[in-house]
């Protein structure tokens, strides 16, 4: 989506840290991970395709979930496609018009950022898409070597389960559930492949730290998350121990 305030202080703070770093006399690779895949890239193309077939048949015909993201850049998005195509797409497979309005949408999103970056001077030398770990196997391949370390196990059901806690606990404390009583649960296993052989985010994010630190080969590999993904921080550094690589050559800045 458009940049605000919050992405925008990510952005400052992790160029400012890659200026001093080159400084120093590190070689530095400044990268933005777009997340184009799962949950979030799906919810982008129902929000789309419900505001362009709104176009045509109402708001009260065709109701916006709450789910669905509310801005209005995704109404823009919608009626930018709409003068292109007309109503020629709102009698076919809503798959079929979700595919079709993410492949417009999505690179103007990412030209805007790139457009508003450059209004404060930062410029990336990488624009790293998550899709792309998993059209090329990555993320099956890391879950493989998991399996292999006898770090993950398949459950009942078909789901392949990661061993969070154990590698996590050396670095600190992961997500904790209450109960309904108030007391915390400790961490549990985590899915990394569902059921039905999807992976979850998780499983992409081990892939991409993966790509980063052993196929790239770089030797400290520093994120910059928002503060709410806090309890991700030691499971993340725990994923990087179990699959072979060191929890310490992933850094996670916190800021909000």
């Amino acid at each position: 989506g458009p940049m605000h305030m919050g992405n925008a202080r990510g952005g400052a703070l992790g160029d400012c840290l890659a200026a001093c770093l080159d400084w120093a006399g590190y070689d530095v690779t400044r990268e933005f991970y777009i997340n184009d895949a799962g949950n979030q890239i799906q919810k982008f193309g129902k929000s789309l395709a419900i505001r362009y077939l709104q176009l045509y048949k109402g708001e009260e015909a065709v109701p916006l979930p709450e789910e669905c993201y509310q801005g209005a850049d995704i109404i823009a998005r919608a009626k930018e496609f709409a003068e292109i195509h007309g109503d020629s797409y709102v009698d076919k497979d809503f798959e079929e018009l979700k595919d079709a309005l993410i492949a417009d949408a999505l690179p103007k999103n990412i030209a805007g950022l790139q457009r508003d970056l450059g209004k404060y001077r930062i410029d990336y030398d990488v624009w790293f898409h998550e899709s792309t770990l998993h059209e090329s196997g990555a993320v099956l391949a890391v879950v493989d070597k998991l399996l292999e370390l006898g770090a993950c196990y398949k459950a009942e059901d078909g789901a392949i389960m990661y061993r969070s806690a154990q590698y996590a606990a050396k670095y600190g404390t992961v997500n904790k559930k209450k109960t309904e009583d108030g007391t915390e649960e400790e961490a549990k296993d985590e899915v990394l492949v569902r059921a039905n052989g999807i992976p979850t985010y998780f499983a992409a994010d081990i892939a991409y730290h993966y790509n980063k630190l052993a196929t790239r080969g770089f030797a400290k590999a520093i994120d910059v998350w928002g503060a709410d993904h806090h309890g991700h921080v030691a499971r993340m550094k725990g994923a990087m121990a179990a699959i072979g690589l060191h929890g310490e050559d992933l850094d996670v800045v916190l800021m909000q």
